[in-house]
């Protein structure tokens, strides 16, 4: 006669052992169907401000890495913010908001640095599990960059006015104009320049101080059928702004405008190099 203690011959302490780890596995099954997706999002130190045709440009990166399964990307939203430089409050001095143009990556190519290669005006983007992707936004002030752009064409007009109106140009080689006359074109040529630059220059909304720029990414948890699909992502970076290094920046946009309106003049277009400026004291900040 068989021991009530046993069932197809195992003992019971075996039975219990293996309903408990057979509950223990369910469980882990059930936990990880449940784990909900999540994108980590990471600013990182490489930023920088551009100062372009399209306007006051700010270019700058991060890190994504989806986690527990696929998400899509639904929009980016980056604001600035010019802080308290003593960091003894939390409210912004002044906010920008900030609009993303053109979404990207950096990809490799013959320079020491990585390039930047723009796909596009959507924010969409499916990332899969695990494969971090490092993300590149071309921002511009959302308020001001309408005038921005319009004072850039302004000032183009204006030396193509400055062109019809004065033949030959005081940049044209081998002419016959009289010095005197020639040196008069070359004081409103440049007396143009610098009506010109004071004007885009006063639209330049950076100024020297502490910054934080914050990005916040709304995502789509694809797959997920339960509550809370969409979610969001934020990540923070602070820098500063060095005051000798703005004078340079507006410096260089005045030189880029002689250039450019000497190149107009003379109607032979070179490659130009656009005015940057590199923030100081970055500090990177955890995803939340």
């Amino acid at each position: 006669m068989s021991d009530p203690s046993t069932t197809l011959g195992l003992p019971l302490w075996m039975q219990i052992v293996a309903f408990v780890v057979s509950v223990g596995l369910a469980l882990m099954k059930l936990l990880e169907f449940l784990r909900k997706p999540k994108l980590y999002v990471h600013l990182t130190r490489d930023i920088f401000f551009r100062l372009i045709d399209n306007g006051e440009a700010l270019f700058c990166s991060a890190v994504l890495l989806a986690s527990n399964g696929p998400i899509l990307v639904r929009n980016v939203e980056p604001i600035l913010r010019r802080v308290d430089k003593n960091r003894k409050a939390n409210t912004a001095q002044k906010s920008f908001p900030l609009v993303v143009s053109q979404f990207g990556e950096k990809v490799h190519g013959p320079n020491v640095t990585a390039d930047h290669k723009f796909f596009g005006s959507s924010p969409l983007q499916y990332l899969e599990p695990s494969k971090p992707l490092r993300s590149v936004y071309l921002c511009f002030q959302s308020e001001y960059q309408d005038r921005q752009k319009r004072a850039v064409s302004d000032y183009v007009s204006a030396i193509e006015t400055f062109r019809s109106e004065n033949t030959p140009t005081p940049q044209t080689e081998n002419t016959t104009m009289p010095e005197k006359d020639r040196t008069a074109l070359l004081t409103a040529f440049n007396n143009l320049i610098e009506e010109q630059y004071h004007r885009i220059a006063s639209l330049i909304q950076l100024e020297s101080g502490s910054y934080e720029l914050e990005v916040r990414v709304k995502y789509e948890c694809v797959g997920w059928k339960f509550f809370g699909k969409q979610e969001e992502a934020v990540s923070t970076i602070s820098f500063g702004v060095d005051q000798t290094l703005l004078e340079r920046w507006k410096t260089d946009l005045k030189k880029l405008l002689a250039t450019r309106g000497q190149q107009i003049l003379i109607e032979k277009f070179e490659e130009i190099t656009y005015p940057m400026l590199e923030p100081v004291q970055i500090i990177e900040s955890a995803s939340r």
